[in-house]
């Protein structure tokens, strides 16, 4: 018979050295952090779950209750710090010109970038993350939109095109940043150089009196339509991990 972290008992049991109980919520920190450690240390491949569990010092069947696979891993580890930037960004003064905001939602996605840089740069080019990544892009692409159309005489449709360039455009320059190609001051002066540039040069008018926001275009509303996307995805991952455990089941 096996307990809830997968520790065998009864007097024949070869003996083994397990982690400590821990509650589920704290289970699940304790896997993210290991994994961050494997990724650091050989790449996306090193991250398996039978390693995962071996660091973990718990049977394999417990990193399953946690986690379908490798995948939902990962993309746990990134929500987490998207979460970050979001934390950040809904601290933002609703009344700060858009330039200010702007300038203030790049260092938040630098600092964040930065600080795990280490072992996000294993996951880029691997389809899951750049599948999550494209997702978020469109959502933020959604909310610098409206935040456009919020302070200037401007179509919906170009504001838009525009966010969406702009959103790529400082992705590429963070990565290089983290390559080590161009220093951090360098990348936050172009992407502020670029959005101002753009505006001037599409000469669009700003609104004498700002609209009321739009829906979706404060901090505030990207963190909680942020969150609201990350929870749909957990409920989803929850879910499959469901799935795969009744198909175990039934299989064993």
């Amino acid at each position: 018979m096996t307990d809830e972290d997968g520790r065998t008992s009864g007097s024949r049991a070869r003996r083994k050295r397990y982690a400590p109980r821990l509650s589920r919520d704290a289970r699940r920190k304790q896997l993210l952090e290991h994994a961050q450690g494997l990724l650091r240390a050989g790449g996306v491949e090193a991250l398996t779950m039978e390693r995962l569990a071996s660091e973990a010092g718990i049977a394999k069947p417990v990193v399953y209750r946690h986690f379908p696979d490798r995948d939902a891993i990962v993309l746990s580890l990134l929500r987490s710090e998207w979460q970050r930037i979001d934390d950040a960004i809904s601290g933002l003064d609703p009344g700060l010109p858009w330039d200010e905001a702007l300038r203030r939602a790049v260092a938040a996605f630098l600092d964040a970038l930065g600080h795990r840089s280490s072992w996000l740069r294993t996951l880029w080019g691997t389809p899951v993350v750049e599948d999550a990544r494209a997702k978020r892009r469109a959502e933020l692409a959604q909310i610098l939109s409206a935040t456009f159309v919020t302070h200037f005489r401007v179509d919906s449709a170009e504001a838009t095109t525009v966010a969406v360039m702009l959103l790529a455009a400082f992705d590429a320059a963070g990565r290089r940043w983290i390559d080590e190609r161009l220093s951090r001051a360098l990348v936050e002066a172009l992407c502020d150089d670029l959005a101002r540039g753009v505006v001037a040069q599409r000469a669009w008018r700003p609104r004498r009196a700002p609209q009321k926001p739009m829906r979706n275009s404060s901090p505030q509303a990207l963190t909680t339509m942020l969150r609201g996307s990350h929870a749909g995805a957990t409920r989803s991952e929850l879910q499959a991990s469901k799935s795969s455990r009744s198909r175990r089941t039934r299989s064993g």
